[in-house]
């Protein structure tokens, strides 16, 4: 008779059965977890949190790579001018700074207040200040030194119809002139261009 204990077929089928209990398995780490069908609930995914830091931890990673593979975009208020255009008008931005610095420079770096002489737009049918040509010249509105120094002129003959010449204003306007005349001379090496006359009067 073989060992152990042994039943007949009829035995055997009256053996009650053993309950499906939780069985476990081991790991490589050495714990143990519970198979899958032996458990009531499937496994937890991961958590929110996990999940988003693994989003952010992507999204870091290709950042530099969409940074370095897109192109750069071309930057700065030169490129409509060509590089001779750039190297004619490089003394002019020079020339304005200068004026700006200069002690009698304050009646012309904004534009003049309407409001408080409300005559001006009636005489001065151009109106011009060191601001907007400033803002020109970044604009890259002028294409030539003449446009600039035309610009410059005007405001100064504005200064003139509108002051007279013994006033402050028009003191100022007047050394401001002969400062530009003879700078521009200097830093270009030669003369500025020819004034254009201007048709307007005192009222």
């Amino acid at each position: 008779m073989p060992r152990g204990k042994w039943y007949c077929s009829n035995c055997h089928s009256k053996q009650p059965k053993k309950r499906n209990s939780s069985r476990r398995s081991h790991t490589k780490g050495g714990g143990t977890v519970k198979d899958s069908e032996s458990s009531d609930h499937p496994p937890a995914s991961p958590t929110p949190s996990t999940a988003s830091n693994t989003n952010v931890e992507d999204a870091k990673e290709e950042a530099p790579t969409s940074a370095a593979s897109s192109p750069r975009k071309e930057t700065g208020n030169n490129r409509h001018l060509t590089k001779k255009q750039q190297r004619e008008l490089a003394p002019c931005k020079i020339l304005l700074e200068q004026l700006e610095q200069q002690d009698e420079a304050w009646p012309f770096l904004l534009p003049v207040n309407t409001k408080q002489f409300p005559t001006y737009k009636k005489i001065i049918k151009t109106p011009m200040d060191l601001s907007t040509i400033k803002k020109k010249l970044q604009d890259s509105n002028y294409k030539s030194r003449d446009e600039f120094c035309a610009d410059v002129r005007q405001m100064f003959t504005n200064c003139e119809v509108f002051n007279e010449d013994d006033s402050p204003v028009g003191k100022a306007g007047h050394g401001m002139r002969t400062f530009f005349e003879s700078r521009w001379m200097e830093i270009t090496g030669t003369p500025p261009p020819a004034p254009v006359a201007s048709s307007q009067t005192h009222s």
